[in-house]
C-alpha cells in the first residue's frame, strides 16, 4: 500500500499538484484493495495558471448544489 501511495503522490507532482495532507485518514481503501486519495483542502499547484483565479467555492454557492441544513458555514 505505501508503495501505491507514493506512486499516487509521484503523479500528484508530475502534473503540478502539491498535496497538502498527507496522512492515513485521507487515503481510503476499499475491499479490492482499491486506494483512493482525498482531501485536497490544503493542496497547492506548484506553478500558476492565469486562466484560474484565486477563487475557491463552498459546495453551496455551486450552481449544481443547493444549500440545505447539512451545508455547515463557521
Amino acid at each position: 500500500m505505501a508503495t501505491a501511495v507514493a506512486e499516487s503522490i509521484s503523479y500528484f507532482h508530475s502534473g503540478g499538484v502539491i498535496w497538502g495532507d498527507i496522512s492515513t485518514r485521507n487515503v481510503l481503501v476499499f475491499s479490492d484493495d482499491t486506494l483512493k486519495i482525498c482531501d485536497f483542502a490544503s493542496s497547492a499547484l506548484s506553478q500558476t495558471y492565469p486562466e484560474f483565479g484565486p477563487h475557491t467555492y463552498e459546495p453551496a454557492y455551486c450552481q449544481l448544489y443547493q444549500k440545505n441544513e447539512s451545508v455547515n458555514f463557521l
